[in-house]
């Protein structure tokens, strides 16, 4: 039975350890405003990206569930979903800012995100809801398609995000595109990568490690964001009917985070590291939605499948932190100063034929005992 299988997900998830990482409700017009003084930059960011805890509890009531990797969730009408994250291990918690919201349209919970269906928003509909959550002093720039991951980003600047995180400011928008006119997801978050343009070569720079410091901070606060993740998804229990909703909505987060990795503009030293982690971002979001789809059809063969997949996802991390490790190496950022900030990319190895010996059926995976 595929709700036996799932043990199998458990195990390699389990295998997988690490630290983890690190409109408001009044509607604005879509122009941004100048922040002033201090007062004006909290309200600059309340209940908006950046903001703090406290005041989407003020601006929404308190949430209404924690979900692990996604957030805490709030009630927002003729929306799905509306989760926050916030910064991990702040003290007060109501002073943690949001680093990351996801919208859904009120489409089946258990739906991929790539799977069209009526309820999903156009995309005019999409900005008026993005718009409310983005800082007030946002700016954004034009849409720009990425056709590999069939969504749009949009990359956006405010100075309140660079005040209060003491950051470039940069943050993006991201709307999962089933169809090339509506909208399944709204994901905004901190960073603002640029994707590449169509597959266009980037132009290898003369030193192979130029920047390769900016390249390895984003990337090490990506794959932290990843094991976080996977510890969250290690601890699902099988039997609850909300775990494929669960899958499914870490699936869009594994997708965004590999057309964001994809997106890097890495060093020649370090393109080999970030096609895999890229590689495994992306394997993670199809095993993921396989797993869920598995689940509510009990579907044996399709768990099977979502298990191989999550295996070659696996196999992607220990190659691209492998191919981290070298590149950091090379560019002399693995030294004794440096290590404790980057520390958290090198993770764990985990090797599959250590858990399931070869020959083993599938449901020995439950356990990691010698199969007779």
């Amino acid at each position: 039975m595929a709700w036996a299988l799932w043990g199998s997900i458990l195990i390699m998830i389990g295998g997988l350890i690490g630290p983890n990482v690190s409109e408001g409700a009044n509607g604005s017009p879509m122009v941004a405003r100048r922040i002033t003084n201090a007062q004006d930059l909290e309200d600059a960011v309340s209940g908006r990206l950046g903001g703090m805890r406290q005041s989407f509890t003020d601006a929404y009531s308190a949430p209404v569930e924690t979900q692990p990797g996604i957030g805490d969730v709030y009630a927002l009408p003729d929306v799905g979903l509306f989760a926050v994250q916030f910064q991990p291990r702040t003290e007060p918690a109501e002073e943690a800012r949001a680093i990351w919201i996801t919208l859904r349209s009120q489409r089946p919970a258990t739906l991929p995100a790539l799977t069209p269906h009526s309820a999903d928003w156009t995309i005019d509909d999409a900005l008026a809801r993005v718009w409310p959550l983005l800082p007030v002093d946002a700016e954004l720039a034009e849409p720009i398609a990425d056709a590999g991951t069939m969504s749009l980003l949009i990359a956006c600047q405010s100075d309140a995000l660079a005040t209060v995180f003491e950051t470039d400011g940069g943050c993006r928008v991201r709307l999962v595109t089933p169809t090339p006119e509506t909208v399944s997801f709204a994901l905004i978050a901190l960073g603002g990568p640029e994707p590449r343009s169509g597959g266009t070569p980037v132009a290898t720079p003369v030193d192979p490690c130029a920047d390769v410091a900016t390249w390895a901070k984003t990337t090490a606060d990506r794959v932290a964001e990843a094991v976080s993740l996977l510890d969250a998804i290690a601890a699902l229990v099988p039997d609850d009917p909300g775990t494929p909703e669960q899958l499914r909505l870490w699936a869009t987060r594994f997708a965004a985070m590999a057309a964001d990795q994809r997106g890097e503009s890495p060093p020649s030293a370090a393109s080999r590291a970030n096609r895999l982690l890229a590689d495994a971002f992306a394997a993670y979001a199809a095993a993921l939605d396989e797993a869920a789809a598995a689940l509510v059809a009990n579907d044996e063969a399709a768990m099977e499948r979502a298990t191989t997949m999550l295996s070659s996802a696996n196999a992607d991390l220990t190659r691209g932190d492998a191919a981290l490790t070298q590149a950091l190496t090379r560019c002399g950022v693995l030294d004794a100063q440096e290590t404790a900030s980057i520390g958290h990319l090198q993770i764990v190895r985990f090797v599959y034929d250590d858990i399931v010996p070869a020959g083993c059926p599938i449901d020995h995976r439950m356990s990691v005992a010698p199969c007779a």
